[in-house]
């Protein structure tokens, strides 16, 4: 097994390669520019993120109208239909000719008289 052994940085060593890592993080005029890049990249993406949000918002919206109208549509239709039903000519005419009714005559109503009933007596 082989044991690498380095001697230690000496001070001045240490300063001279402390100084030459400002110069590796330093950052000049093309990272400031790629930097604008990414943050312009970022800033577009949001845009279009929220552009296709509002557009599908309005999509749903117009068919909801849409779904809206046609609901009404059917509701006045349904209530004309029960006008026609409630209408007195109409369930007159139904019944006479569908059924088979017909209005009664004075012959043929009876009249029962009913004696008031005597008081129940108690035990």
């Amino acid at each position: 097994m082989a044991v690498e052994s380095r001697r230690p940085f000496s001070i001045g060593q240490a300063r001279s390669r402390r100084q030459r890592l400002g110069q590796y993080l330093r950052i000049d005029d093309s990272r400031y520019l790629l930097a604008a890049l990414a943050l312009l990249c970022l800033m577009s993406m949001l845009y279009l993120g929220q552009t296709g949000t509002v557009a599908t918002r309005g999509y749903e919206l117009t068919q909801l109208r849409a779904e809206e109208t046609l609901l009404l549509r059917e509701q006045a239709q349904l209530r004309t239909r029960l006008a026609q039903a409630q209408d007195l000519a109409e369930i007159t005419r139904r019944a006479e000719q569908e059924l088979g009714l017909r209005p009664f005559t004075k012959e043929q109503v009876r009249y029962i008289v009913v004696s008031p009933a005597a008081p129940a007596q108690s035990p």
